[in-house]
């Protein structure tokens, strides 16, 4: 099944969303960040929420212009690569450091309802727990896609 046009529509019989990889929305050749797909577009217009996953602060996990250091363990600049996401219109996402992505949606104005978008956060440390008194929603646990029973 292919994520655009028909493939979507079909999907959109039995799921309210998807949950793609980050490089199905903005390529990443080399490590470096190539021109957005039209994947958030479709999936909206096909009805579908889009929810990439995993967002993670490491060196190692961004793109070459967001690393900060050579330590691929270091935290580099993953609130900028973050936005790059939600300003392509992303309705939630999966982070391994919900800290740094509250900042992220946080900056973004253009985050539609930022009292209703949710901010998966997967492994929530227990010193973001005071985060849940955001705007935000935070679970700790979401499977990608949201089933609907028709």
């Amino acid at each position: 099944m292919q994520l655009s046009g028909s493939g979507l529509n079909v999907i959109n019989d039995y799921a309210a969303g998807i949950g793609p990889t980050r490089d199905l929305i903005i390529p990443r050749p080399g490590n470096v960040i190539g021109a957005p797909t039209t994947l958030v577009a479709d999936a909206h217009a096909a009805g579908l929420l889009v929810h990439p996953f995993t967002f993670r602060a490491e060196n190692t996990f961004l793109s070459n212009g967001y690393r900060v250091g050579s330590n691929p363990n270091a935290y580099g600049n993953c609130q900028d690569e973050t936005i790059l996401y939600l300003k392509l219109g992303i309705d939630r996402f999966f982070t391994d450091q919900a800290d740094y992505d509250v900042r992220a949606v946080n900056a973004v104005a253009v985050v539609p309802e930022p009292s209703t978008f949710v901010l998966v956060a997967r492994w929530l440390r227990s010193d973001c727990y005071p985060l849940a008194a955001s705007p935000l929603l935070i679970d700790e646990w979401c499977w990608p896609v949201e089933y609907r029973h028709r």
